[in-house]
């Protein structure tokens, strides 16, 4: 029954950031105007930036909340995650977008949701 909590734990942390992300980056785009990814501006990327990470610490409170255990060992896998579809997707859009961009996404995420266990653990306790 652990092993199932911890997968689920880290599925549902990664399923949170993911829905996050990818329901609110066509509305942001749309209202920053940035439709077209090969030209971004500033607004766009940060408020991009701002609620990625926001999502990273929710994903982070999930996973270790759901996990109930060892909440930092479960959100270092989630973060492993996080850096491997940053990396994804910066070999797929290598062009599209610049490069410090997905490197910033990539190292805030998994830095966020070590702060979303953190959060989870002064909230609700540790193995709570």
């Amino acid at each position: 029954m652990k092993i199932v909590r911890s997968i689920l734990g880290v599925l549902a942390g990664l399923a949170v950031m993911v829905g996050i992300v990818t329901t609110l980056t066509p509305v942001v785009a749309r209202y920053f105007r940035a439709e077209d990814f090969r030209v971004m501006n500033q607004a766009f990327m940060l408020a991009n930036l701002t609620y990625t990470v926001t999502a990273a610490v929710l994903a982070g409170f999930v996973a270790s909340w759901i996990a109930g255990r060892r909440e930092l060992r479960h959100v270092a896998v989630l973060g492993l995650l996080m850096i491997a579809i940053s990396y994804y997707s910066m070999r797929q859009q290598a062009l599209e977008r610049p490069g410090w961009y997905e490197v910033v996404l990539g190292g805030c995420g998994p830095m966020a949701a070590m702060v979303g266990a953190a959060l989870k653990m002064l909230v609700l306790g540790r193995d709570a």
